[in-house]
């Protein structure tokens, strides 16, 4: 398992004030003053769009966006679109057929962009496996000559960056006081703010990881389902394992969980864990404690959703990570990529 920090230039403005004072009781008072937003006026106020393409979709957005205080005002257009076809080969290399696929939904979203809603400011984004195949340099000329706007490459260190401007623009949170907890398959990262940076740590161990390995402890072939308690005990015992290890990095050790809001991005979360207990806004570990007995002993059959086989692993990823690190809730706000894009302005200097 191999662990990264990566580490982003990233602006902020902030001073804190300090008063105090012994009043006639002799009461100590702190006042803490965070600096205020500059005023939205007419002037910082832009429309803009934003094309995302990633190896599985295509994206869009057009919005108003006010570019003083990074705030999305209002959104004006937002679709989403698979392409359905396979982006890159063994070689890594990306297809034709995606090329084309890509280029019909790009040219598509430019039109919808520039015609029906007057907006010329547009910047299109590559990013994921895309980035690492030998001819995205091909791609990307071809992306420029059909629409006149020179694509940028994102690559994965600066996601992190991306989605906290995202969660600051979607939720009602300072991106200084958010914890961005990202899983997918084969791995999760945290990402937050430290002073001007934002730092992103990652783990190579996913809730598909896990899955795998609870196939080999229990010694079974395509679901660890039904699991008794000896069973869901063995794989959380592993999965605390691997957990504890990760805490050990003077990285993460100093990070303080509790001062600040963790926010939940991906499936894992939104979906399967949202779907499992309930949850509206957030959950916290009584409530996968409980949603866990109530799958002790289920098959697949007798569970719900897209992805049985891998349900009740989830549930002990999360609590396993939650009990490691000392996360005690988790918030489910919707954070959308595209968000992130409109309103990092060092995506917008040209």
């Amino acid at each position: 398992m191999s662990n990264q920090q990566i580490k982003r230039p990233y602006w902020r403005l902030k001073y804190q004030v300090l008063l105090r004072f012994a009043g006639a009781f002799g009461l100590m008072t702190t006042i803490s003053c965070a600096s205020p937003p500059p005023p939205q006026t007419d002037s910082c106020l832009k429309k803009r769009g934003v094309i995302d393409i990633d190896h599985e979709f295509v994206a869009a957005r057009i919005a108003l966006v006010d570019t003083c205080n990074h705030k999305v005002i209002s959104t004006h257009f937002a679709e989403r679109k698979p392409t359905r076809i396979t982006a890159v080969d063994a070689r890594q290399t990306i297809s034709k057929e995606f090329m084309s696929s890509a280029l019909r939904l790009i040219k598509h979203y430019n039109q919808v962009s520039r015609v029906s809603h007057k907006n010329h400011n547009i910047q299109v984004i590559v990013r994921g496996p895309l980035t690492k195949s030998p001819n995205v340099l091909s791609f990307l000329h071809k992306i420029r000559t059909a629409i006149k706007v020179s694509p940028k490459l994102i690559k994965e260190s600066e996601f992190g960056k991306i989605y906290l401007h995202a969660a600051a623009t979607q939720t009602s949170f300072k991106m200084e006081e958010i914890i961005l907890w990202s899983i997918s398959n084969d791995e999760m990262w945290f990402s937050y703010l430290d002073g001007d940076e934002a730092i992103m740590l990652k783990k190579d161990f996913g809730a598909l990881s896990l899955q795998k390995e609870a196939l080999r402890i229990l010694g079974r072939e395509s679901t660890p389902n039904p699991m008794n308690e000896k069973e869901i005990t063995q794989v959380y015992d592993y999965a605390k394992e691997i957990i504890g290890d990760w805490m050990g990095s003077p990285d993460l050790s100093k990070l303080k969980f509790e001062h600040r809001k963790v926010v939940g991005l991906g499936d894992i979360h939104g979906v399967s864990i949202k779907s499992q207990t309930a949850a509206d806004v957030s959950y916290n570990e009584l409530q996968i404690r409980t949603a866990l007995k109530g799958r002790t002993g289920l098959p697949d059959q007798a569970i719900s959703g897209d992805a049985p086989q891998m349900a009740v692993t989830n549930l002990i990823f999360i609590l396993a990570t939650m009990k490691g690190l000392g996360i005690s809730e988790v918030e489910l706000d919707q954070v959308g990529f595209t968000f992130g894009l409109l309103t990092d302005r060092s995506l917008w200097v040209h």
